[in-house]
């Protein structure tokens, strides 16, 4: 079987946490591609049973001082044309969105913490969504937002940011948000390389920590659950 390629953006931010065990559960091939070592432009889409990429901190319009995002955006797009899965993470999300002809801009407010989600009406009938029949706990950190691309169905909202989740159209193609790959362990090597971004933003890192320690625990099945069937629609995708 193809392998399934998971997109790092970021090296300071590397490592798969919840995605990463939920993958060698599934028994899935994967490959790592991490974008500080290697480039996309070379690959092609239908080489990959599904396409997984991860968050990092340009900003997903920066295409000029990171040529790496143009050439993940075209990448992500013709993912989407191929019907190869897609499930594209935060700043993944964005690039996602951006393929589609959505705007991607800076948001009003930072939002960071271990925060509730809710799903929409359009959740209920999702592959991956369907299981989340009330409000989940996520690791939340960015700076910016994306609009719905056309044609897309949003899948869940958050006080701060009414677009958390979104599927495109019928295609097995989703952008989410949120950080559903976030375990204590990975959070805590987070936090260790990139020490004053919390604080800046108004954020008690002690509280934080607590967060995300007790509410990793709480939301596991649901995490669980999104990633289990995206990689159920990995493997049944033609």
């Amino acid at each position: 079987m193809r392998p399934v390629l998971v997109i790092e953006q970021e090296r300071s931010l590397e490592g798969l946490g919840l995605l990463g065990e939920r993958l060698e559960v599934s028994k899935l091939p994967y490959r790592r591609l991490q974008m500080w070592r290697e480039r996309i432009d070379g690959l092609r889409p239908r080489d990959f049973a599904g396409v997984v990429p991860m968050g990092g901190t340009a900003h997903a319009w920066q295409e000029e001082g990171h040529e790496f995002l143009l050439d993940e955006r075209l990448f992500l797009g013709a993912a989407v044309e191929e019907r190869v899965p897609v499930l594209a993470i935060c700043l993944g999300a964005q690039l996602l969105a951006r393929s589609l002809g959505a705007d991607v801009r800076a948001g009003t407010a930072p939002e960071i913490g271990w925060l509730d989600i809710e799903p929409t009406e359009d959740a209920a009938d999702d592959p991956l969504f369907a299981h989340m029949t009330g409000p989940a706990g996520v690791y939340q950190w960015h700076y910016d937002a994306f609009e719905l691309p056309p044609g897309a169905r949003r899948l869940a909202r958050s006080d701060l940011y009414p677009n958390q989740a979104f599927r495109v159209g019928d295609e097995d193609a989703w952008g989410i948000q949120f950080h559903p790959e976030v375990d204590p362990e990975i959070w805590e090597l987070w936090i260790s390389r990139h020490p004053n971004e919390v604080r800046e933003a108004g954020v008690d890192v002690a509280a934080l920590r607590d967060a995300v320690h007790g509410g990793a625990a709480r939301s596991r099945a649901f995490r669980e659950g999104l990633f289990d069937a995206f990689l159920a629609v990995v493997r049944s995708a033609p």
